[in-house]
């Protein structure tokens, strides 16, 4: 799955004709790397790219995954991933509502805890007093929404699967149908939200929280929305941080791959013809020097990292050494 840190976290200083200057998240820039120009790059680009633009966001992106996927194999001996450490049901069947907004309707879930959890909204009850042939149930999440269209039988419940992972703390469950509204909790929680539906008298979740998309005043009504939410430890939040420190190992390996097509390139002019034997040369260099140092100088910090992650999402076993995790 691409990582929206990875997106323009290093970016070219020149662009080409019509182009937009994008400021690099990591305050990188291609052409920091010696003997990296825009018009070397416009010169030895073997031709199965759209243009040198193209060429050089590939190459990018390439080398984020593959210092990423670095990343994520060290962390993974520590973090126990995608297991799940709560679950439950947000909201309950009642009579009792709070009043909506017209255009949107629901529940709000909140993860409430560590930089590593995240919350799955599995599925998703839907009650109403008749048929609905199109309802359409949608998740916001940040900038990304999805949408499901389900038909709805009168008097029964209707359970819809979404399997879908959250990729930020605060996410909206909601329907566009003026008739339906949140379901209030039960007596353990606020009057629209359940914190513990199922768990003893006294439960609480400790890492999920959520209120009703709502206004103020309430009357009694027969439609509304209950989502099953399951939240898990995903090392997908601490990748984005620790990025950032490894940002030169990501402008290396980038060079690498720019110079790995120099080497193989087709295309003959003075500039390819001349410069094969430095381009050669200079990747055994980084490849051997500047990348494997780029990748251990943040080291120190990983370690120190990983020790102050979330205690319910690490791997507690004989021999784990934090002191010496790198990639």
């Amino acid at each position: 799955m691409e990582l929206a840190c990875m997106a323009g976290f290093i970016t070219p200083r020149t662009v080409c004709a019509g182009g937009t200057y994008v400021k690099p998240k990591s305050g990188l820039h291609v052409e920091e790397l010696p003997g990296i120009s825009w018009a070397a790059l416009a010169a030895v680009e073997p031709g199965k790219y759209l243009n040198a633009q193209t060429f050089i966001d590939e190459k990018l992106e390439t080398a984020g995954k593959m210092i990423v996927d670095r990343i994520r194999a060290t962390l993974s001996q520590y973090v126990e991933e995608a297991g799940p450490k709560e679950a439950g049901f947000i909201g309950t069947w009642s009579e009792d509502y709070l009043a909506g907004v017209a255009t949107k309707v629901g529940v709000r879930v909140r993860t409430d805890g560590g930089a590593m959890l995240r919350s799955i909204i599995s599925r998703v009850w839907i009650w109403s007093e008749d048929d609905i042939a199109d309802l359409v149930v949608k998740v916001k999440d940040g900038p990304n929404e999805c949408e499901w269209t389900v038909s709805v039988v009168g008097g029964e419940e209707t359970e819809v699967w979404l399997n879908y992972q959250a990729k930020t703390v605060k996410v909206d469950v909601y329907v566009e149908d003026v008739r339906f509204k949140p379901r209030t909790g039960d007596a353990q929680g606020t009057a629209y939200f359940s914190n513990c539906t199922g768990c003893s008298s006294h439960g609480r979740y400790r890492g999920i929280a959520g209120g009703g998309l709502s206004g103020e005043t309430e009357s009694a009504t027969l439609r509304g929305i209950k989502p099953e939410v399951v939240l898990i430890c995903s090392i997908d939040p601490v990748v984005c941080i620790l990025l950032k420190h490894f940002r030169f190992a990501v402008l290396w390996q980038f060079g690498c791959l720019v110079l790995q097509e120099w080497i193989a390139s087709p295309r003959t002019n003075y500039f390819t013809i001349h410069s094969k034997e430095w381009a050669a040369a200079t990747l055994e260099m980084w490849m051997t020097i500047e990348l494997p140092r780029a990748m251990k100088d943040p080291t120190k910090y990983l370690a120190h990292f990983i020790s102050q992650l979330d205690p319910g999402c690490l791997i507690c076993g004989e021999g784990a050494n934090y002191s010496h995790a790198h990639p």
